[in-house]
């Protein structure tokens, strides 16, 4: 059983948050970027994660929910290729997904791990090179601009992470996988990483897959959600049905 520190956590808890985004019309008719059946992953033989079925398609933004220990970063790491899957079956695009994450990149997938993945020693302009349209960044994150000849590891973390979500989405991706994009960030910062993840969404049609614990903050920004528990998947749905995913923490 979730504690109810936890769910006070993780879970909307009332009126007095922000109405969820509504899905945007005709969402269901757009191409399915990635299709999950049957899921079974972890570490050797011992399964973190059971039977996970769920989808993403293109121009929408899907949470993964759950408590700390629920199997979302499992499952993050293994649909990028991070971890090899025990079963089950992973398409991207209507084709097998396989490979190791430099080979899935290639594909067209984005991935931005919890740990702030910048390159310490370069600077911000070349870490932004990487990625291209450093341009297209600076316009989301314009904060960056006056920082382009500091190094990377001289940033604070709110500033490293816009770096990091900047290059992937500099990609323009056909997937983005973001892993925890919250974790020790001050609220306005996470608001403004989550904004450019709608922003990539609509206007690039990318797939966001959005592993988070904070599920008020989630439910902002998404068009549909999925509830794990446990491994396995508890509840689904759309951004405004919080009661169920509320009824699906506490029973």
């Amino acid at each position: 059983m979730t504690s109810s520190a936890q769910r006070a956590a993780t879970v909307p808890d009332g009126p007095d948050h922000p109405v969820p985004r509504d899905p945007v019309p005709g969402l269901s008719q757009r191409p399915c970027v990635l299709r999950v059946s049957g899921l079974v992953a972890g570490y050797g033989d011992l399964a973190a994660v059971r039977g996970v079925d769920l989808e993403v398609h293109a121009g929408e933004v899907v949470a993964l929910l759950g408590p700390n220990g629920a199997g979302k970063t499992t499952t993050l790491l293994t649909l990028a290729g991070e971890l090899p899957k025990i079963a089950g079956e992973v398409r991207y695009m209507e084709r097998p997904f396989k490979g190791p994450l430099h080979q899935r990149v290639r594909r067209g997938l984005a991935f931005v791990p919890e740990e702030r993945s910048v390159f310490m020693g370069l600077s911000v302009a070349d870490n932004l090179k990487i990625g291209g349209r450093s341009a297209r960044v600076l316009a989301m994150f314009p904060e960056l601009g006056p920082l382009l000849g500091r190094r990377a590891g001289l940033l604070s973390g709110g500033e490293q992470q816009m770096l990091t979500l900047g290059r992937a989405l500099a990609m323009k991706p056909k997937m983005l996988m973001v892993d925890e994009l919250s974790v020790g960030l001050a609220p306005l910062i996470v608001d403004r990483l989550f904004d450019a993840l709608i922003t990539t969404a609509r206007e690039d049609g990318t797939a966001v897959l959005l592993v988070e614990q904070q599920a008020r903050r989630a439910l902002r920004v998404a068009d549909r959600w999925y509830l794990l528990s446990r491994g396995v998947l508890a509840a689904k749905g759309n951004a405004s049905d919080s009661d169920a995913l509320w009824e699906s923490y506490v029973s």
